[in-house]
């Protein structure tokens, strides 16, 4: 998850901060799949000089471009940052 991109241009959408928080919500009580349409997808080139397919990668942080799902991996990644402070042992 950590190696694909939420820059501006990953993506169909912009990044939807409301969409954000409601999938968290979701994800925290158990109900991601009940009512999304489909899973995170990423851009694939079909334009490399050995005509293998290869995952498009963004120009913004060089990590690589969704087709679809930005909203469900910045949720996703937001919820690791919080469970991982979470389980950080108090010093």
């Amino acid at each position: 998850m950590d190696d694909l991109s939420v820059a501006a241009d990953s993506g169909w959408h912009e990044l939807d901060g409301v969409r954000v928080d409601a999938l968290k919500v979701d994800f925290r009580n158990g109900k991601y799949g009940t009512g999304n349409f489909s899973k995170p997808s990423v851009q694939i080139s079909s334009s490399s000089p050995e005509g293998n397919d290869e995952e498009v990668k963004s120009d913004i942080d060089g990590l690589t471009r969704l087709d679809n799902g930005k909203s469900t991996i910045k949720a996703l990644r937001d919820l690791k940052v919080a469970l991982n402070f979470m389980s950080c042992p108090i010093s």
